[in-house]
């Protein structure tokens, strides 16, 4: 089952800004890239590493520490060192409110 809760409002997440999340035992990093919004676990699936500071190219997020890659929407792992994706969560607007999918 997936419940959404709401994060925020579409107006005041600035293009490309990072926000982390923090539900549950859950650290999610909201990313807004290119006019659209992704969500991830902020958490390298390599060797731990947050990624909230990592760079965002081509539609994937590269890690700080060894440069492995993650595509924003899957979650897939995309280069090495990285052969396990990340959890991604679901994003959706209403009304100027930005929610997020939490599976439970």
């Amino acid at each position: 089952m997936v419940e959404f809760v709401e994060i925020g409002k579409e107006a005041e997440l600035r293009a490309e800004e990072r926000v982390l999340i923090q539900i549950e035992d859950r650290e999610i990093l909201l990313i807004q890239h290119e006019g659209d919004f992704y969500a991830l676990a902020n958490l390298c699936s390599h060797d731990g590493e947050a990624l909230g500071d990592a760079d965002v190219e081509d539609g994937e997020i590269i890690c700080p520490r060894h440069g492995a890659r993650f595509n924003l929407s899957s979650g897939a792992a995309t280069g090495l060192p990285a052969v396990v994706g990340v959890p991604v969560y679901q994003v959706k607007i209403e009304d100027g409110a930005v929610f997020l999918g939490i599976s439970y």
